[in-house]
C-alpha cells in the first residue's frame, strides 16, 4: 500500500482578527480617573488573546469582563533604579478590573511625592510595573493557584511575593483547543514620559516595560499594550487516496475515499520545535524584533525545544512509539473520530465495518478520511492550540495504523480479536515553510499544518490468451511511494554526508534503499539478539537473606534459578534455602535485569507486592575437585564469589557431594575463574589444603563466544540493504525454504512470505 504523507503550512501575522473593538487606551490619556494622586491603569488587547484561566480568545471585550482584567506586579525601589534585588513592594498580582467606564483596583495605592518643587528630598522616587493577561488569583506566599481550582493548563502559578527580581508566570499548554488559555505580557503602548520641574525623566519607549517610572503629570496612565507570548498551531488532517493527476501534480479535490472496510487511525503525534511548559518573564521587551522571554520550569535556562506527544490514549501494549508504556499514556486530546478508543461492533462485521461510540453524546469514530478534520478534540476546524515557542525547527511525527477487515484472514486488527490486516505506519517530516525556509514558531503568529495521509489501493490486471496458448498474468505491485519524486535520488549534500559514514558508497543521484525504518525495526525486533548482560535462563545464583532495613538478620541462605526476564525485571525461584526448606520453589521478582554479583536486591512476590526480604547474590560456579595426590579422585560442587582482591578471589562452598564442606571458604589466587582452567585450593590463613579444582564453569552468564557464534548465524537488515519490487515467484518463500528458515529462528516466517533481499 502507498503511503504519502505531506503536510501544508501557513503563518498568519496575527493570532485573530476577531478584536474589532477599543478600549480606553484609544481615549485621551487625561480621561477622568478615580483620584488623580493615585496610580492609574489602562490597558489594550493586541488584536485576539485568551481569558483568565479559562479558554477562549481574550480581545479587549473579554479582557473589560469585571471578571477577567490582568495582573500587575510593581516594585518601589526609593531613588535607586530597579534591580535583580527588588521585591514586589508596591503592587504583587494586583487584579485590574474594568467597571464599564474606566479599569480599578483595590486598595488604591498613590504615587510616591519626594521629589518636586515642595519636596525635601533631592532623590526621585521610582516604580516599576510589570503585567500579564488574563488575571489569575493566587496565594501570595507561594504564588500558587488555590487547591479548589487545582489547574492542570493554563497559568498555573507565579513567583510569590518574597521573591527578588523579575516576576515569572508559569504556564502549561492544553492540547485540547477547546481549553486552551492564551498568556500575554504588557508593555507601554505609547512612548510614556514623566515630567518633573519642566524637565522630561524617565522616558519608556513604546514596546518596553515600564522601569523605574517616577511620578508623571496629573491625569497620565500606566498604558498596558498585551502582547501575545503563545504561537497558535491549528494542525488538519485527511487522506489522499488514487490521485487523478492534473497536468502532472496531485488534486487533492480528486482524491477517493477510505474503504467502507478500512479505517485509518491516529496512534500519536509527536511536534519538536515548540514546547508544552515553561515560565514566562514578565520583564521582556516587544521592541526592536524582540519577543517573549521563556524560561525552563526549574532553572534559569531559556526553555530548550519540547518533544511534546499526543497519543490516542489506547493501552493495548501497541501505543505507537518505542518503548512507550500504556499505562503512563496521557490522556487522548486527540479527535475521537480519529482515534480508536471505541471497540468494534462485531455483529455487524457480515455487512460493513462499523463502529460503536462508548459515549452516547460523541459522533462514532470514523477514522481518517478524505475531509478535513482538526486533529484535536476542537469545536471548529480552524481551532488551534497555543503553545510555547522555542529557537528549534519544526518537526512532526505521526504514527498511525491503516486496519482493514477481512474474515479470510487469520491475523487481527489491533483489537485482537477481529480478523484482518493491521499496518503500523510511522511518518516524519520537517516542516517548511512555502518560501522553503525551515519553520520556528514565532509568538504572536498562528499557523495551519495540513497532514495529508497519501494511500494508494493495490490494483490488479489480468488477462488470458485463447487455447491452446499458455496462460499468462500480469501483476502490477506499484511502489509505495512515486519513483519520480527528486527526494527519493540522493542529492550532491545527502550523498557527501552518506560517504562521510561509508566512503563512495554511493553517488549523486543514485536511488535511496527501499526499506522503511519501520520494516527494519520490525524485522529486527524478531530477532532473539544475545549480549553479554543477558542472563542465561536456569542461571542459579547463590544468596545470602534478612530482613529489609536489618541486615544483621537472616531468612537464610541458599541458591535461586532465573526463571524468567521481562520489563526490566528477573524473575527467580528458590532451589534451596538453610532455614526454610518449605520456600523451595517458591518464585519471586527481583527488580533488576542484572543480577551483578554482590549486589543486593529487595525480593517482591509475583504480584509485584514487596515480602520484606531482602538478598546479596552472588554468582555461583560448578567445579570438578580432586586432591593433588590423586587427581583421578573427583568430587563436585558449586562455589560462590564472595570477595575479590587485586590478586586472589575468596569461594564459598555451596553445594558439594561430600558431606560437611558446604559453607567452607578457601582463597583461589586468581581473579578471573576462566572455563576450564585448574586452581589450587588455599585456606583463609593461606595454609595449602592440597586440594585443586578444574573445569570452573560459569552458570550465571553466556560466554563470548556463544554470542558471537549465536549472532554470525542472524541475518540482519538495514537501511543501506537495497531492496527490488518484482513478480518473480523466486522472490518468495516456498514451503522448503520458510522451513529451513525457520529451524534457526523458529516461527520468523510464513510460505509466500517476500523473501528479505527481494
Amino acid at each position: 500500500m502507498k503511503q504519502k504523507f505531506y503536510f501544508m503550512l501557513v503563518a498568519a501575522a496575527a493570532l485573530f482578527t476577531a478584536c474589532s473593538s477599543n478600549d480606553l487606551s484609544e481615549s485621551p490619556t487625561t480621561a477622568p480617573q478615580l483620584d488623580d494622586s493615585a496610580v492609574n491603569f489602562s490597558a489594550y488587547v493586541n488584536r485576539g488573546v485568551t481569558r483568565a484561566g479559562t479558554a477562549g480568545t481574550l480581545t479587549n471585550e473579554v479582557l473589560q469582563n469585571a471578571q477577567v482584567g490582568f495582573g500587575v506586579f510593581a516594585y518601589y525601589s526609593d531613588s535607586e533604579s530597579y534591580s535583580e534585588t527588588s521585591k514586589p513592594n508596591f503592587m504583587y498580582n494586583q487584579n485590574v478590573a474594568y467597571n464599564g467606564t474606566q479599569w480599578t483596583y483595590s486598595p488604591l495605592k498613590y504615587w510616591p511625592n519626594e521629589y518636586g518643587k515642595n519636596a525635601t528630598s533631592e532623590g526621585q522616587d521610582r516604580l516599576t510595573f510589570f503585567a500579564y493577561a488574563p488575571y489569575v488569583n493566587v496565594n501570595p506566599s507561594t504564588g500558587r493557584v488555590g487547591k479548589e481550582d487545582n489547574p492542570t493548563s493554563g497559568i498555573v502559578g507565579m513567583t510569590s511575593n518574597t521573591a527578588s527580581g523579575d516576576p515569572y508566570i508559569k504556564y502549561y499548554a492544553d492540547m485540547n483547543p477547546d481549553k486552551r488559555v492564551d498568556l500575554c505580557w504588557g508593555v507601554a503602548k505609547e512612548d510614556f514620559t514623566a515630567t518633573v520641574d519642566e524637565e522630561a525623566i524617565n522616558e519608556v519607549a513604546a514596546g518596553e516595560p515600564y522601569i523605574d517610572v517616577v511620578k508623571p503629570t496629573t491625569g497620565s496612565l500606566i498604558n498596558f499594550d498585551f502582547k501575545h507570548a503563545l504561537a497558535a498551531v491549528n494542525v488538519q488532517i485527511d487522506t489522499d487516496i488514487d490521485f487523478e493527476r492534473v497536468n502532472g501534480q496531485d488534486d487533492p479535490a480528486n482524491a477517493a475515499n477510505v474503504d467502507a472496510f478500512t479505517r485509518i487511525w491516529v496512534r500519536s503525534i509527536t511536534f519538536e520545535g515548540f514546547t508544552d511548559k515553561g515560565r514566562l518573564n514578565l520583564n521582556s521587551r516587544a521592541t526592536a524584533g524582540e519577543g517573549p522571554q521563556w524560561f525552563d520550569l526549574t532553572n534559569d535556562s531559556p526553555v530548550a525545544s519540547g518533544c511534546v506527544t499526543i497519543y490516542d490514549g489506547r493501552t493495548d501494549g501497541k501505543e505507537g512509539r518505542e518503548n512507550a508504556i500504556a499505562k503512563k499514556e496521557t490522556p487522548a486530546t486527540l479527535n475521537c473520530k480519529i482515534v480508536q478508543n471505541n471497540p468494534y461492533d462485531k455483529d455487524a462485521l457480515d455487512a460493513a465495518l462499523v463502529v460503536v461510540s462508548t459515549d452516547p453524546g460523541t459522533q462514532a469514530p470514523t477514522g481518517v478520511t478524505k475531509d478535513l478534520v482538526n486533529l484535536f478534540e476542537a469545536q471548529n476546524l480552524t481551532d488551534p492550540i497555543y503553545v510555547i515557542p522555542t529557537d528549534e525547527e519544526l518537526n512532526v511525527t505521526i504514527v498511525y495504523d491503516v486496519e482493514t477487515y477481512d474474515p479470510n484472514l487469520a491475523t487481527f486488527l489491533s483489537d485482537g480479536a477481529v480478523r484482518g490486516s493491521s499496518v503500523q505506519n510511522t511518518i516524519e517530516k520537517k516542516i517548511t515553510f512555502e518560501n522553503g525556509t525551515i519553520s520556528k514558531l514565532e509568538a504572536g503568529k498562528v499557523y495551519t499544518i495540513n497532514l495529508h495521509l497519501g494511500l494508494t489501493s493495490v490494483k490488479f490486471d489480468a488477462s488470458v490468451t485463447d487455447w491452446p496458448e499458455t496462460m499468462g498474468t500480469d501483476i502490477d505491485l506499484p511502489y509505495n511511494y512515486d519513483p519520480n519524486d527528486p527526494s527519493h535520488f540522493y542529492t550532491e549534500e545527502e550523498a557527501a554526508e552518506y560517504n562521510s559514514q561509508l566512503p563512495d558508497a554511493v553517488e549523486v543521484g543514485d536511488e535511496k534503499p527501499h526499506y522503511s525504518e519501520t520494516e527494519i525495526n520490525a524485522h529486527n525486533a524478531t530477532l532473539d539478539i544475545w549480549d553479554e548482560t543477558t542472563i542465561r535462563q536456569d542461571a542459579v545464583f547463590a544468596f545470602n537473606s534478612y530482613v529489609t532495613g536489618n541486615p544483621a538478620s537472616t531468612w537464610g541462605t541458599g541458591t535461586v534459578r532465573v526463571v524468567g526476564q521481562a520489563d526490566g525485571k528477573t524473575t527467580v525461584e528458590v532451589l534451596t534455602n538453610s532455614n526454610y526448606p518449605e520456600q523451595v520453589g517458591q518464585q519471586y521478582v527481583v527488580n533488576a535485569a542484572n543480577l551483578t554479583g554482590g549486589a543486593s536486591f529487595e525480593l517482591y512476590s509475583t504480584e509485584n507486592v514487596a515480602t520484606g526480604i531482602s538478598v546479596d547474590v552472588f554468582e555461583v560456579y560448578s567445579f570438578d575437585a580432586y586432591m593433588d595426590a590423586d587427581p583421578t579422585t573427583l568430587y563436585h560442587g558449586t562455589v560462590k564469589v564472595i570477595a575479590q582482591t587485586a590478586t586472589t578471589t575468596t569461594v564459598e562452598v555451596v553445594t558439594n557431594d561430600v558431606a560437611g564442606f558446604v559453607g567452607h571458604q578457601y582463597v583461589v589466587n586468581a581473579v578471573d575463574l576462566t572455563d576450564g582452567n585448574t586452581f589450587a585450593l588455599f585456606e583463609l590463613n593461606g595454609d595449602a589444603t592440597g586440594l585443586s579444582v578444574k573445569n570452573v564453569a560459569s552458570l550465571s552468564r553466556y560466554s563470548v563466544t556463544e554470542i558471537e557464534d549465536h549472532n554470525d548465524t542472524l541475518d540482519i537488515w538495514d537501511a543501506t540493504t537495497p531492496r527490488t519490487i518484482t513478480g518473480d515467484p523466486s522472490d518468495y518463500y516456498t514451503q522448503e525454504e520458510a522451513d529451513a528458515y525457520n529451524a534457526t529462528l523458529p516461527g520468523a516466517v510464513q510460505p509466500g512470505d517476500r523473501k528479505p533481499n527481494s
